[in-house]
């Protein structure tokens, strides 16, 4: 997280506070962690985040889905732990879906 705690530094960002609807490319990780649809705290998710990388099966031959879902869970574990306040709520949502093409027509 030290890489970004030191953008949010710079940035003079403060902690993100309230509650997250999470869509996109962050249902991806949550579905294979089985986290999807329901509300969940901060802390709880940073400490489904950490068991999940305690589990994962690292060893001489790393498969790329593994290496995959590692990277995204590592990344949403410092992003949450570094820009969202301890009362922050997370809701990864499939019941629809939002992609950068549809603000971009909308937009135009």
């Amino acid at each position: 997280c030290g890489l970004a705690a030191r953008e949010r530094e710079r940035q003079s960002l403060e902690p993100f506070r309230g509650s997250y609807v999470c869509v996109t490319d962050t249902v991806v990780p949550a579905e294979e962690l089985g986290i999807t649809d329901r509300c969940l705290r901060r802390d709880e998710l940073l400490r489904i985040f950490a068991a999940r990388v305690v589990e994962l099966p690292f060893e001489d031959e790393h498969s790329k889905a593994i290496v995959v879902h590692a990277a995204r869970v590592l990344l949403l574990s410092a992003v949450v732990e570094t820009l969202f306040e301890e009362g922050a709520t997370f809701s990864f949502r499939t019941d629809f879906g939002v992609t950068w093409t549809t603000g971009y027509f909308l937009q135009k």
